[in-house]
C-alpha cells in the first residue's frame, strides 16, 4: 500500500520513510523485563505503574528507534526503522520492499536476544 501511495504522488517531497512493528507480550520472559529493574527502583516510595525505555540505535542504512514499555504485567516493544531518503520518492520505491524484510529480520533478532519465543519463523516468512 505504501508503494502505491508513493507512486501516485511522484512530485510530493519525501525526505524519510519508516517501517514500524509492535510486539505485545502478556507473559514476558524474565530476560525481557530485567532491564526495567532500574537502579532507583528500590528508593522510589510509590508504586511504579508503567516504565518506558527508549533507545536510538544506528544501523547500517537506517536508525532504529526502539521503545520498551512495561506496565508490571504486559511488555510492549515498538520498533521504528527510520530511513532518510534525500533523493525522494524514487529512492523510497527502490528501498521500501527490501527495507521491510530487513527490518523484520532485525526485529526478530532483538526479540530472540530477549528470549521471546518466535515460534516457527518459516511459518511467518511472508
Amino acid at each position: 500500500m505504501a508503494l502505491r501511495i508513493v507512486r501516485s504522488l511522484p512530485h510530493t517531497p519525501i525526505s524519510a520513510f519508516g517501517v514500524n512493528f509492535s510486539f505485545i507480550e502478556d507473559e514476558p520472559p524474565s530476560e525481557a523485563i530485567a532491564i526495567f529493574r532500574l537502579p532507583d527502583t528500590p528508593i522510589i516510595q510509590y508504586e511504579i505503574l508503567h516504565t518506558e525505555i527508549t533507545r536510538k540505535l544506528r544501523l547500517e542504512s537506517s536508525v532504529l528507534n526502539l521503545k520498551h514499555a512495561f506496565d508490571q504485567k504486559t511488555l510492549r516493544l515498538e520498533f521504528n526503522f527510520h530511513h532518510d531518503t534525500p533523493m525522494g520518492a524514487d529512492q523510497v520505491v527502490q528501498q521500501l520492499p527490501g527495507s521491510v524484510i530487513a527490518s523484520k529480520g532485525i526485529a526478530h533478532k532483538v526479540l530472540k536476544a530477549y528470549k521471546f519465543d518466535m515460534g516457527d519463523e518459516n511459518e511467518n516468512a511472508n
